[in-house]
């Protein structure tokens, strides 16, 4: 199969629009790596609720919005999603760690994809910048590997 690369510098804060991505092992790349200075270590299942409590350092995850009030395909509006009072008040980060979010509004196949890297202050705070939309009529949220954000 063809596929399709972007690779992401480390500071980015311009956001890039990947139009027919395909999600899966072994398709197509947002490379994120340099944002973290190597390849993310898992990708945690799409959550459709408040999780327990869940780390996510080091990890790409997925978020589904919910019924909370904010709006997580915004980066402000993620922020207060993760934080203390969020509709994600569980996802959880060490201090001074980077990763990534991959939000969505639903969980259908076609709907965009909004890509944000994050870093955790010496609180364990975290603030994430958008980076990317990714869009396509296969790009489906469930279908998200750790490989489509490595080199």
């Amino acid at each position: 199969a063809d596929t399709d690369s972007l690779v992401v510098p480390a500071l980015e804060t311009s956001t890039h629009v990947f139009n027919g991505f395909v999600a899966g092992s072994g398709l197509d790349k947002f490379n994120l790596e340099a944002h973290k200075g190597s390849a993310y270590t898992a990708a945690n299942a799409a959550a459709t609720s408040n999780p327990g409590a869940t780390d996510v350092e080091d990890d790409v995850t997925m978020l589904v919005d919910i019924a909370g009030g904010q709006d997580i395909t915004t980066a402000a509006g993620l922020t207060v999603a993760v934080a203390a009072g969020g509709e994600y008040v569980n996802i959880n980060s060490a201090n001074n760690k980077k990763g990534v979010f991959v939000t969505a509004v639903d969980e259908n196949a076609g709907t965009d994809q909004h890509v944000f890297t994050w870093t955790s202050d010496g609180s364990g705070v975290i603030t994430p910048v958008k980076v990317g939309i990714l869009s396509g009529a296969a790009v489906d949220i469930n279908d998200m590997h750790k490989t489509n954000f490595n080199a």
